[in-house]
């Protein structure tokens, strides 16, 4: 969608040269009509249109960016953990439980094998 988008507005920045054309017309030959007016307001209005456009695709592409990023991030992370809890070996489960339950965090349930700690 960002991609066709992009295109649909430089494909469709037809009004630039009838802009400034009008715009010639205006201030260098003082040729000054309703028509020309009429025209040269809606040229400008469409080219601000399609600029307000790109910035909004634009905002939405850098969004679904960061989203990846931070998606990738996570995963990241999750694979880091996956990888240490791997390379301590089976021991590591009973590590992180036992040093939980050694730093005295509050009243401790056993449901199944993890603690549940209350504070």
């Amino acid at each position: 969608m960002i991609v066709s988008s992009m295109l649909y507005i430089f494909y469709s920045i037809q009004d630039a040269p009838f802009l400034v054309f009008r715009m010639l017309l205006i201030t260098y030959y003082k040729i000054v009509s309703y028509m020309n007016i009429f025209f040269t307001c809606k040229n400008t209005l469409v080219i601000i249109l399609q600029f307000y456009r790109l910035y909004v695709v634009q905002q939405e592409k850098n969004k679904e960016i960061s989203k990846a990023t931070k998606q990738a991030s996570v995963s990241g992370n999750l694979a880091k953990a996956v990888e240490r809890a791997a390379f301590m070996g089976p021991s590591a489960d009973s590590k992180i439980r036992g040093s939980n339950h050694n730093r005295g965090l509050g009243n401790s349930k056993r449901s199944g094998s993890y603690f549940l700690v209350e504070i």
